[in-house]
């Protein structure tokens, strides 16, 4: 928990060093009224997540969801086709992936992100209108299909996203010191 000095702490000349993300900002008795706006810019910033969360489903739509669909499911590996579906899929579609057969799926993951929210989705839609993707990564126990998870994260996703978040708490303190604050 951050603790803040009292303005007559920070005229007699004390500092304050606030700890935030990966970097330390110190604040002295001149930098008060900068150093306020400063932060209401960065929380500005935190409030409006729509430039992170873009950054988030760029990675996850093209680098964590394609090397599923190489895996073929990691860290929890895709359940096989039954014998009776292989055969039918292996007639029409000829030797594809679990969960391959015109491509259609893999291709249409996109994300939709807001200040507060990002979303992953996927164009291709069962008959009957819901989206087939969403079949697979919850499973459907009364059509006897097994759980097959497209969206994973694994610890090097999440060092992946991590890093991201980093980089992009950097590129805003350094447009907000870029603008004297």
């Amino acid at each position: 928990m951050a603790r803040f000095l009292s303005r007559a702490q920070l005229r007699r000349g004390q500092k304050k060093v606030l700890h935030l993300v990966g970097s330390d900002v110190e604040v002295s008795a001149g930098d008060v009224t900068q150093f306020t706006h400063y932060l209401g810019d960065l929380i500005e910033r935190f409030e409006n997540l729509e430039e992170l969360w873009k950054l988030y489903g760029d990675y996850l739509v093209k680098q964590n969801i394609p090397r599923r669909f190489k895996q073929q499911g990691a860290p929890l590996r895709w359940a096989k086709l039954s014998d009776r579906y292989a055969a039918i899929k292996r007639r029409k579609y000829g030797r594809k992936p679990i969960l391959v057969a015109t491509g259609a799926m893999r291709a249409g993951f996109k994300y939709q992100a807001t200040k507060r929210t990002l979303r992953i989705v996927n164009t291709v839609k069962r008959p009957g209108g819901a989206p087939y993707w969403v079949y697979h990564q919850l499973g459907a126990p009364k059509i006897n299909l097994p759980t097959r998870p497209v969206l994973q994260l694994t610890r090097f996703d999440y060092s992946k996203l991590r890093k991201l978040a980093e980089a992009h708490l950097r590129r805003a303190q350094t447009r907000l010191s870029g603008a004297g604050l």
